[in-house]
């Protein structure tokens, strides 16, 4: 699927899918919420517990809880 793809660090995020999917996925800085149209459902979870934390934080620093364990 292709869409739109919206960062405001820290904190904020908006994917936003082309049609026909009207999926779509927001961060307001303290929760992500994803929306499912073929479901209608909304669910949330806390941005730190999920991949997004590491996107939206306001520095990335590697030398503290991130590893590098590749790169190519």
């Amino acid at each position: 699927f292709l869409g739109t793809f919206y960062l405001d660090r820290p904190g904020k995020l908006r994917f936003e899918y082309d049609p026909p999917v009207s999926d779509f996925v927001v961060a307001d800085g303290l929760f992500i919420y994803f929306y499912d149209s073929q479901l209608g459902e909304q669910t949330n979870a806390p941005i730190g517990q999920t991949l997004a934390d590491f996107m939206l934080r306001k520095t990335i620093d590697f030398s503290d809880d991130l590893k590098v364990k590749n790169l190519e």
